[in-house]
């Protein structure tokens, strides 16, 4: 009886680790951009689906407890947040792509995108090869979120902005690479489509620090 119970309470534990719990269906399907309570709704849910990204980052790099399986499942799941899952969408009638990660380090100050999908893949094969004693991406205080603008026929955008905290440890524990980085994230609205109100295009790295610079 106590082995059925320790399994249920991990599977309850992966259910809610996992999923997002933020339905887009609390959001008001008609966005009146005067309208502050509008606006302070979709800012919550824009915040909590970026700290929901930063969930699915740790399971993919956390040091203990995660199979291969485990962090390739967190990466669909984060995939979901994005534009198209993460594949590739139609910008205009020449430009097709999917939504970028840009990133640089204190060694590199130029910013490279990657595909989102290559950028998580990134990471999961530096926590298993690399940084083996694992990696913390994190969120480092408050994110400031845009006015939310019009740009098309019920299509809008914002743009989110925050510190993020990097740190890998290797194998022998001493030895690690750490920075911080303020990354904006483009947000893509569409109040009237129930599936796809929300979803996060390119993630983009603008200035990087020492981790351990205020």
């Amino acid at each position: 009886m106590k082995d059925i119970i320790k399994i249920l309470m991990v599977f309850c534990c992966t259910i809610f680790t996992m999923s997002p719990a933020h339905a887009q269906d609390d959001l008001p399907s008609v966005f009146d951009p005067d309208n502050p309570e509008d606006q302070r709704l979709y800012n919550q849910y824009i915040d909590n689906m970026i700290r929901d990204l930063y969930v699915y980052l740790t399971e993919m790099t956390k040091l203990n407890g995660n199979s291969h399986y485990d962090r390739v499942r967190a990466k669909n799941n984060a995939l979901k947040l994005f534009v198209n899952n993460g594949n590739e969408v139609h910008l205009s009638t020449r430009l097709t792509r999917s939504a970028l990660v840009y990133t640089t380090s204190k060694r590199r100050k130029e910013s490279r995108p990657s595909a989102v999908k290559d950028y998580f893949d990134t990471q999961i094969y530096l926590r298993e090869h690399t940084y083996t004693n694992g990696i913390i991406i994190e969120i480092i205080g408050d994110i400031a979120i845009s006015k939310i603008e019009k740009v098309g026929k019920g299509e809008y955008r914002c743009t989110a902005t925050y510190m993020q905290g990097y740190r890998g440890w290797k194998k022998d524990k001493t030895r690690k690479y750490d920075d911080k980085t303020v990354k904006s994230i483009e947000v893509w609205i569409r109040p009237n489509d129930p599936v796809n109100k929300v979803k996060l295009f390119d993630i983009i790295a603008k200035e990087t620090y020492p981790y351990d610079t205020e």
